[in-house]
């Protein structure tokens, strides 16, 4: 068993937050500069959330048999509730996704840092690594479910590595695994 180190939220850490800061910053900046593509696939998610949220149900057509043709449930129902408002889900689907990628780094950040006992600067290369990773920038903005996947994984682990280590905490582990098993069930 390792040892245990206190987990303290980033803004209790100076350096810790901001090298979280300097690691979304840079995030940021390359996904606008890099990519502005959005993924075909997406569009499928968006005409069931459309659907979804103006009441017609899971349907890709209106009149179309109710049948679930998206892959990512709880992607779907995320932006159908912003559609059920008629706020753009395009727009809404890459803004999740950048943020899901955001505190993805931030969950790197606190895992890193606590397995290597308190070390930010740790956690602050491995954010950097991963915020520059062209693979993660051009998923996270593509609006499909990638960062929302990403930030569950991420969660889940830290949370298991925490309740590992301290078997006294409440198991919160299993929320976003479940939630991570609703994001892409297969």
């Amino acid at each position: 068993m390792t040892e245990s180190v206190k987990i303290e939220h980033p803004k209790k850490n100076g350096k810790a937050f901001l090298y979280f800061v300097l690691s979304a910053v840079i995030f940021l900046v390359s996904s606008v500069v890099s990519f502005s593509v959005m993924a075909e696939d997406a569009y499928i998610s968006f005409r069931y959330a459309e659907n979804i949220g103006s009441g017609m149900g899971p349907v890709f057509n209106w009149g179309d048999v109710r049948v679930e043709g998206y892959s990512n449930p709880s992607w779907v129902a995320i932006l159908a509730i912003f559609a059920k408002f008629g706020i753009d889900i395009i727009i809404v689907s890459r803004c999740l996704g950048l943020l899901f990628g955001i505190l993805t780094l931030l969950e790197l950040i606190l895992i890193v840092r606590y397995c290597s006992s308190g070390n930010s600067s740790y956690g602050f290369l491995a954010a950097i690594i991963l915020a520059t990773s062209t693979p993660f920038l051009f998923w996270s903005q593509t609006g499909l479910e990638t960062g929302l996947f990403a930030y569950l994984l991420i969660l889940s682990i830290r949370l298991v590595i925490l309740e590992r280590d301290q078997p006294e905490r409440v198991q919160w582990s299993i929320l976003p695994i479940v939630l991570l098993s609703l994001t892409r069930p297969e």
